[in-house]
């Protein structure tokens, strides 16, 4: 529009002096016309300075709004991390409390193992091996309960690992009942540890 102005009034203006040497009608006719294209055209360029400047303006609001927003969502990324953050903690806290009562439980198994079975016995029990005089509560502890269970008089035949529509055990202890006791014990096995 700038452009416009620039190019188009000066040619008017010449135009209305040339003609001002042609005739008298024309020349008013050509300085109306031009005076009157100047004003037009002043006019829309004071217009489209404007707009200009209000689109400016209307383009410093919008960054200014986006500034804003961009600020707020910073904001609240923030919150949100702090917030995972503080849950990151929580869940932490949680699972080293459980590391620490589960710790404390098998103290306290192991404890027990050694109160009823002594040192040897416990550290057995803890790697799932049996030994000969084992009680049979020591062979529960370390195997598990039996798949099958056959008592004949003072002996007792515990049989682990039978495959499903089979009957051939892969481990198998005998215990036999010690008078003195009153008790089960290991008299024989076929492994010291369960497959």
């Amino acid at each position: 529009m700038n452009l416009v102005i620039k190019i188009l009034f000066p040619i008017c203006v010449l135009l209305a002096w040339i003609s001002s040497n042609v005739s008298r009608q024309g020349a008013i006719a050509y300085t109306i016309f031009s005076i009157a294209l100047g004003y037009f055209l002043l006019r829309n360029q004071k217009k489209y300075q404007k707009e200009k400047y209000q689109k400016e303006s209307n383009n410093q609001d919008a960054l200014k709004k986006w500034e804003l927003e961009y600020e707020q969502q910073k904001i609240k990324r923030h919150q949100q991390s702090e917030r995972d953050k503080q849950r990151r903690e929580k869940i932490l806290e949680k699972e080293r409390l459980r590391k620490e009562k589960l710790a404390r439980l098998r103290e306290e198994e192991r404890l027990e193992l050694i109160r009823k079975f002594g040192e040897l016995g416990a550290t057995k029990i803890r790697k799932k091996e049996i030994w000969l005089d084992a009680p049979l509560e020591a062979v529960i502890k370390s195997w598990g309960q039996p798949d099958s269970q056959t008592a004949a008089g003072r002996q007792l035949r515990l049989r682990y690992g039978i495959p499903p529509g089979g009957s051939r055990a892969k481990n198998w202890v005998v215990l036999k009942k010690v008078s003195d006791r009153r008790q089960y014990v290991v008299t024989d096995f076929n492994s010291e540890t369960r497959y």
